[in-house]
């Protein structure tokens, strides 16, 4: 699975669970820039956009869900993620 959620210039974000960090099939959140590829776990630190906060994965997620709401397949991978973290303060 490879759901691409958010594209701003050469930087896109994905929710895929086409990665080594993904386990039993739960989905990471993807980020890839020109510099590189970053597959993080929800409570997991990274880096933001120029001009944003940085934070974990889980509130990266949760703010391009407050922007743009995930649906359908991507509202289901997106709850996924989240749910690997067990006292996770986002929700979808």
């Amino acid at each position: 699975m490879y759901i691409e959620i958010w594209k701003r210039g050469k930087v896109r974000v994905s929710l895929t669970d086409e990665s080594a960090v993904s386990h039993y099939g739960f989905p990471v959140l993807r980020i890839q820039h020109p510099s590189g590829t970053l597959d993080c776990g929800p409570a997991d630190f990274c880096s933001a956009p120029e001009g944003e906060e940085p934070g974990t994965a889980a509130l990266l997620l949760a703010t391009i869900h407050a922007h743009r709401p995930l649906q359908g397949e991507a509202l289901a991978a997106g709850r996924r993620f989240l749910n690997q973290w067990v006292d996770c303060p986002y929700k979808l």
